[in-house]
Formats: C-alpha cells, structure tokens, sequence
C-alpha cells in the first residue's frame, strides 16, 4: 500500500516549511500524503502524467463526510467516490471526528469506512456498482494526532487491504503507480518522512520536486486564489506534474462549481452532495449530450503551453 502524502497543495510551493513527524517507516501503501501548502510560485519542470488512478466520472469531494447521519453510504450511494476521515489514535483506537470532543467511541476509521469498503470490494455487501480499478474510491485520511504515533496504527489498519491488492501502490522498481480500487491520501499531520521512507522516489525529473509517487493530490484553499486566471493556472501546473486538484473553503453555489469544473478541476468539495451531483449532471449534459467522461486532465493543453 501506500499513503499518498497530498498536504501539499499545488506543486508550485515549498515543502519544507512544515517540519514532518519522525513516523516510523512502515511497508504501508497509501499512495500518498497530501501536501497542502500555498501553491504561488511556477513549477520549473513540467510532466504531462495521462493516467486514470483517480480517474472519475463524477468529480466531486464528500467534505467532512464523517459528520454526515450515514457516513460513506451517503456519498457511495450517491456516486461520490472521494471521502474524508479526521482521524485521531487514542485509546490504541482510531476513532473519527471533527474534534478531540466529539469523539464517540463506536465511530471508528475502521467502522465507517474500511469496514464497508472490505465489505464491498469482497462482496459481503451487495451494491448496484461495486467498487473496483475502474471505479475506483478515494479515501482521505486527516491525520489529527501526531504523525509519529498514528501514521503505524493506519498503516496497519490498511493491510488487510494491502494483502487482497485492492490499494494504489507505487512501484519504487519502475518508478511506476499500480491502480488499485481503493487510493488512501494522507493529510494533516502525516509525516512525510514516513511517506518518504516507504515510496523511495525513482531518478526524479531534474528540477521535479513533486509527482504522483508522493503527492497525487494537491489541495489549497481557495481563498488565497485571486482570479479565475490564477485558479486555471494553478490546475494546469498541477496537472502537468501528474497531480491531481482540490480546492477547499469554497463558497457553496453553482456558478463556483462550474468555473472548478471549467477550469479542469479534479475534485470539488461538496458538503450538499445531492446538490452539487445535480450541478454536475447539468454541467456534463450540457458539455456532451451522451455519456461525458470527465478526467480533469487536457494533455494537449498541457503540451501547447510547454511549446510556448
């Protein structure tokens, strides 16, 4: 398995400036951890990375989705295959919650969602459409407590799903990203030092910082970007490195949603789920009458604003 490490934001910023907990290296498999920082500067080195790990068919976030009545299940059912996990290790538990408050001892990592997720992908819980490679579930794991004494507890939640090859994995050998049906992403105080440690990069590009092997997502907040100019921008250049895109703290009305999309937006976060699924399905209908496979990624965007 392998955490992806997307605390950092678009490929444009410095990574140093959060100081990463020790974590001890573990053969995890979250693809990677999520790095987000201020995504300002300009990537020196550009990398079109046409690949369908994340690839989805309804870009959008299930935000907070462990506040939610039904956690997963509302967002499974309605198609949204990207959930988040505050997770905090106490009591030698993972429990789920927004605060060290509001944890209630019966909502666990394990309970809302790696259980279900098992379930389905072992055929234990019967749905319409099971996830799978080609449909593929992203799981959003916001470590709360110190990276150094939670990143080993949630590697060692995930192996059952690391032994059946259901997890996105990153080939050290080839340098190379298995698709798997399930992608973990960790966020808040994942170290990166154990992400490092466990997703040894191959021969990096010269001047390439980061890529898909350690940040498959990039998030930012949404209020430090100025212009609709900039957020283009901004995708563009994650996209060019492979990363995927995620902008967060954004204000709850179709025509936001639509610019994300337009601008190739990977994810949008939703808290109203059914409200922003009926925005897409109006955006994606009126982009192509049949079925729209949507992927957030113009290669041949990517590559003309290289010639220039």
């Amino acid at each position: 398995m392998r955490i992806i490490y997307p605390r950092a934001c678009f490929p444009t910023a410095k990574i140093a400036q959060r100081q990463p907990g020790d974590g001890a290296s573990s053969p995890l498999s979250f693809v990677s951890l999520v790095p987000s920082l201020a995504m300002r500067a300009t990537v020196a080195t550009a990398l079109v990375f046409v690949s369908s790990v994340l690839a989805v068919t309804k870009p959008i976030h299930s935000h907070n989705d462990y506040t939610r009545a039904v956690p997963f299940w509302t967002a499974f059912n309605l198609s949204v295959m990207s959930v988040e996990a505050d997770v905090w290790w106490q009591s030698s538990q993972l429990f789920v919650a927004h605060t060290s408050g509001d944890i209630n001892r019966s909502k666990t990592l394990q309970s809302l969602y790696l259980d279900p997720i098992m379930g389905i992908l072992n055929g234990s819980r019967a749905v319409p459409t099971p996830i799978s490679v080609s449909n593929p579930i992203q799981l959003l794991i916001d470590m709360k407590t110190s990276g150094s004494s939670t990143f080993p507890p949630v590697a060692a939640a995930l192996a059952p799903l690391r032994a059946a090859g259901h997890l996105t994995t990153y080939d050290a050998a080839t340098g190379t990203l298995r698709p798997g049906a399930v992608t973990v992403v960790g966020t808040g105080n994942t170290p990166l030092a154990s992400v490092l440690a466990q997703n040894p990069p191959r021969a990096p590009a010269a001047g390439q910082t980061w890529g898909p092997h350690i940040a498959p997502l990039a998030s930012v907040d949404f209020g430090s970007v100025a212009s609709s100019a900039q957020m283009q921008e901004l995708v563009l250049n994650a996209h060019d490195l492979g990363i995927k895109s995620r902008f967060w703290n954004t204000p709850a009305a179709v025509g936001t949603w639509n610019a994300f999309w337009a601008a190739g937006s990977d994810w949008v976060n939703a808290d109203d789920l059914l409200a922003v699924s009926n925005a897409w399905a109006a955006f994606s209908g009126a982009l192509v009458p049949t079925r729209f496979e949507y992927t957030g990624l113009d290669a041949q965007k990517a590559l003309e604003r290289r010639e220039l």
